[in-house]
């Protein structure tokens, strides 16, 4: 697809094709920090000839790139890699926002746009990004704690690090419930984007792209990082129980 068919974009078709329910969905830092800085960002890669797939797949190399810099143990390597996580956070704004002005461009000339597989690239995105950040918490709270809890004489020790097991753990309990809500989508036919109850608004200011990777940054440099990681854990852990007791509640209901 042709993203120059009618000229060249400009910010106000960028910013004006993002609708107020979008903009009220935005968590905070979003709003505030990853939104702002997309919106010239989409019309660079717009004008370039990039594809909102094309700016995913660069997010998800971004995310790579990072979770390799946490396998080093350097705090200035691991710095390096919270900004490129912080670098994934506004590009996955700039994916939609590009493709949100290539659709509403199209319906003002009388096009239909094409349908495409955006939204799996997207979703693909965002399973990477969950993945290699909640690892690499892990391997953070490795290098400024070791095996101590800090701010207490707590050590354990084990096998492996007590703190790469948790984040195992916490990463395994998010993807399971992205991948149960997801799956029950398709069977039942729920194409709204809304999770279970009212929990989006919470994920969005708690999560990936909302105040994670600023409590990251701070843990990393205070030395506090695996209390952070053990909040996550508790609350991934959670909300996977509670999203799967949900979800087997409405498929009971319904085979009444």
């Amino acid at each position: 697809m042709n993203n120059n068919n009618g000229g060249r974009f400009t910010l106000r078709e960028i910013t004006s094709s993002l609708s107020p329910e979008k903009r009220k969905a935005d968590g905070t830092v979003t709003r505030f920090f990853h939104r702002p800085l997309s919106f010239p960002l989409s019309v660079l890669f717009l004008n370039t000839g990039f594809s909102a797939n094309g700016v995913t797949y660069l997010s998800i190399l971004a995310c790579a790139a990072a979770f390799v810099c946490t396998l080093f143990p350097s705090t200035t390597m691991h710095a390096t890699g919270i900004a490129l996580y912080m670098l994934f956070g506004t590009l996955d704004c700039v994916d939609g926002n590009m493709a949100r002005a290539i659709r509403a461009r199209q319906l003002s000339v009388g096009e239909v746009p094409a349908p495409g597989m955006g939204e799996w690239v997207d979703a693909l995105g965002g399973y990477c990004a969950y993945t290699a950040i909640v690892l690499s918490l892990g391997l953070s709270s490795v290098l400024v704690a070791g095996n101590t809890l800090p701010g207490t004489a707590i050590s354990v020790t084990s096998g492996t690090s007590p703190w790469v097991l948790i984040a195992s753990i916490a990463c395994a309990a998010n993807l399971l419930m992205r991948l149960v809500f997801q799956s029950w989508r398709v069977v039942s036919g729920d194409s709204s984007r809304s999770s279970v109850g009212s929990e989006k608004r919470f994920s969005e200011e708690i999560g990936i792209t909302g105040w994670f990777q600023i409590l990251y940054a701070i843990g990393l440099f205070t030395g506090y990082l695996p209390w952070l990681l053990m909040v996550y854990t508790i609350i991934y852990c959670g909300g996977c129980a509670v999203t799967i007791v949900k979800l087997v509640i409405k498929v009971e209901r319904s085979s009444l």
